[in-house]
């Protein structure tokens, strides 16, 4: 985590500058290879998506979709990080959650 803090004006700083000179997606990917299992696993995609949030808002921009990618490390307990995430059910109740195919694929489970 001390890592990540030390590295976090310079990350936000980078992202500001490309949010600034480049067009506004929709839709914005993240992914972290060789993600940790334990408590640090999201503080990279949090802050990558904060600060992303807060650049759209300034700029008066729409507010992207995130599709968030994590790649786990075989010795990993990955499901701590799958129960860490919220439910896809919590997703479907939000305005335009979940896509109408996946959402009757998961829901006839």
């Amino acid at each position: 985590k001390r890592g990540l803090e030390a590295v976090k004006a310079t990350t936000e700083e980078a992202l500001m500058n490309m949010l600034a000179s480049t067009h506004y997606p929709k839709i914005l990917g993240m992914v972290d290879l060789g993600c940790s299992s334990g408590p640090n696993t999201f503080s990279a995609l949090t802050t990558i998506t904060r600060t992303t949030f807060e650049a759209y808002r300034k700029l008066s921009k729409p507010m992207p979709e995130f599709q968030l990618f994590l790649n786990d490390l075989p010795g990993n307990d990955f499901n701590s990080v799958s129960r860490a995430l919220p439910s896809f059910y919590e997703t479907l109740k939000e305005e335009g959650g979940g896509g109408e195919t996946f959402s009757i694929h998961w829901l006839s489970k």
